[in-house]
């Protein structure tokens, strides 16, 4: 099992505004907490705290100084993940794509050229599916994208 700590998303107060002002305090002091809870991953989500990429960027910096655990990259937006590629020391994990076809295209590829893991979610363009399974077969089409 792999534990993603996920408290460190702009849709916290406190998080909000430490990137707001930018307090590295208040991010050191989350990752620190969810490594020494036993996270895997520290996962780093701006969230709508902001639209520049530079903030997201200061997010990841920011947690990497302060933690030795890899990065869980949440973010929606593709630039923002591709530069977050390019920013993490060690290897860390996309969180989080799904099996639209056009997000499998973007994603499997970034994930294969930087050798990160990524988070698949059952669901497509249509949403997360009632049945079960369909939600299999979402699945195995994440899966089988992502190896190939």
């Amino acid at each position: 099992m792999i534990i993603i700590g996920e408290r460190i998303n702009g849709g916290f107060k406190d998080i909000a505004q430490a990137v707001k002002e930018k307090d590295k305090s208040v991010i050191e002091k989350w990752a620190k907490r969810q490594t020494e809870a036993g996270a895997d991953y520290v996962d780093v989500n701006i969230g709508a705290v902001s639209n520049k990429v530079e903030d997201f960027l200061w997010m990841i910096e920011t947690t990497q100084n302060a933690v030795d655990t890899p990065i869980s990259i949440d973010s929606n937006k593709l630039e923002f993940v591709k530069r977050a590629l390019e920013t993490c020391i060690k290897e860390p994990i996309i969180n989080s794509t799904t099996a639209h076809e056009e997000k499998l295209e973007q994603l499997v590829p970034l994930a294969v050229e930087h050798n990160a893991s990524l988070i698949g979610v059952c669901m497509d363009e249509k949403g997360s599916p009632q049945d079960v399974n369909r939600r299999v077969e979402l699945g195995a089409k994440i899966f089988v994208s992502a190896t190939e």
